[in-house]
């Protein structure tokens, strides 16, 4: 009996997690820069991120890849640059921000000598 136990233990540990929705509601202050990054940050991948309200924020917004960001509505969720944040983006990807460099070719270039 203790070995079927310990068997499906094993095989449910294994089992990738649910996705989950994970909701930020803004509140048009600047600390919404702060929950919408804290909430992306703690998602997992295949998770849906619910944003609602308004919101501002004052920091750029990094959105990591495999999961969907939604909003309420095109005018029921938007997010504004706070004045005089001058960001570089508002929304970026977060190999964007870690300074990720694209090569500039992927290989040696193709000369055709006919």
């Amino acid at each position: 009996m203790p070995l079927r136990f310990a068997c499906f233990i094993l095989i449910a540990a294994g089992l990738p997690a649910q996705a989950a929705v994970v909701n930020v509601t803004c509140k048009n202050i600047t600390a919404d820069t702060a929950a919408l990054n804290t909430a992306i940050s703690g998602s997992n991948t295949g998770d849906q991120i619910a944003i609602h309200g308004s919101c501002l924020i004052n920091g750029i917004i990094v959105l990591y890849g495999n999961r969907t960001y939604l909003g309420g509505s095109r005018t029921g969720t938007v997010i504004r640059q706070a004045s005089g944040s001058n960001l570089p983006a508002m929304l970026a990807s977060d190999s964007w921000v870690s300074g990720y460099q694209y090569p500039m070719f992927t290989g040696r270039p193709f000369i055709s000598h006919n």
